[in-house]
């Protein structure tokens, strides 16, 4: 594992997960609350990307993680998109799916909430 970009991806991972956590802030215009979706999405994006760049012998991890990144650009096109063609739920669909393929020991319990998850978003 290319340890460099590995916490540099985590980094933007607790970045991101501080960024989430203050768009839940009902008091924000809706002005912000966008530009902080954004920008969020933009991280975990380039956050997924450089974990599956840094992973040099766990494949799964490489897939599951480019996965995720690729479900954060779809939630990006769908945010920047003036019709909002309901992109985001396949994007959040991509990421709760790409959750399993990261563990090759994935347990029965992250199976089962990856699938509520995905059942989650799609509603």
């Amino acid at each position: 594992m290319n340890q460099p970009k590995a916490l540099i991806g985590s980094f933007t991972q607790a970045i991101d997960t501080v960024t989430s956590a203050i768009v839940s802030i009902p008091s924000l215009s809706d002005k912000k609350q966008f530009a902080l979706d954004l920008w969020g999405n933009v991280l975990q994006a380039t956050e997924n990307a450089l974990e599956a760049d840094a992973e040099t012998t766990d494949v799964l991890s490489v897939y599951g993680n480019g996965i995720q990144s690729i479900g954060n650009i779809t939630v990006i096109a769908d945010l920047l998109s003036k019709e909002g063609k309901g992109l985001e739920i396949t994007g959040n669909r991509l990421q709760s799916f790409a959750d399993d393929w990261e563990d090759e020991q994935s347990s029965v319990f992250s199976l089962i909430g990856n699938l509520l998850q995905s059942i989650g978003n799609a509603l």
